[in-house]
This record gives structure tokens, C-alpha cells and sequence, in this order.
């Protein structure tokens, strides 16, 4: 599992505690430095880090993708189905909460450009969440 442009790593410090193995990946490195730190505060383990710009990184599969509030550019929404079209495993699922940006409704035809199909897309106060799979 992956979390895409962690930033302070919330989602995958989540699924952490839940016992998921999770990449946290992030262009900032003082941002994964957090993360580290919170992670060994809660005695998590099995957690890597990478310094990259998702943007062009290619990292291998993933069985899952998280991602919060990445879609706060518009250039974002291409990238982002270009990263899950490089790095989903073929049964792999992303999950993306998007805080009610505007970007998000490109995303599922930016998910379709690239051959990923959405299986839901829900508005719960202003939150929109996708899950991308392969079509």
C-alpha cells in the first residue's frame, strides 16, 4: 500500500495502526521526517519512505493506493491517473478523499483515459471519494 503525496501521513499512519505494510511517499522530505516520527510514536512497523515527485515516479505495484486532498491542482488530476495506471497491481484499488475540490470530477475520465475504471464515487459532506480498478 502506498500513500500518494502523504504529506503528514494521516491515511497511511491509519492503515498502519491497522497493520498494512505502507510506502509513504512524498516530494518533501521534512514532511516524510514527520511521518517517521509518527510512526515510531505509535509503534507501527513495517513502513518505508520515499522522497519523489509522484508526479514521475515509478516505484512498482500496489495492491492499494490512498490518497488525501492530492487533487488541490487542477495538473494534478492527469497525473494522478498516470501514477495509478503505473503503479496499481492488476486487481489493485485506489482510494482518493477529496475535500470538495473541484478538480475531482475530472478524475474519472482521467481513470477511463488511462484504462481504470471508477466503482464508486460518493459526496458525503463534501468529501468525494473514488475507487479506481482496472477496466
Amino acid at each position: 500500500m502506498i500513500d500518494l503525496g502523504c504529506g503528514l501521513g494521516l491515511v497511511g499512519l491509519a492503515a498502519a495502526a491497522r497493520g498494512a505494510r505502507v510506502t509513504f511517499l512524498d516530494w518533501e522530505p521534512r514532511a516524510l521526517a514527520i511521518v517517521a516520527a509518527s510512526v515510531e510514536t505509535a509503534g507501527v512497523a513495517d513502513c518505508s519512505y520515499v522522497t519523489a515527485d509522484w508526479r514521475d515516479a515509478t516505484l512498482g505495484s500496489f495492491d492499494a493506493v490512498l490518497g488525501a486532498d492530492i487533487l488541490y491542482e487542477s495538473r494534478n488530476v492527469h497525473a494522478v491517473a498516470d501514477f495509478l495506471a503505473r503503479h496499481l497491481s492488476p486487481a489493485g484499488e485506489a482510494f482518493i478523499a477529496v475535500p470538495g475540490r473541484l478538480n475531482a470530477a475530472a478524475l474519472p475520465a482521467e481513470a477511463a483515459r488511462v484504462g481504470l475504471s471508477v466503482l464508486a464515487a460518493d459526496a458525503h459532506g463534501g468529501v468525494t471519494v473514488h475507487w479506481p480498478a482496472r477496466a
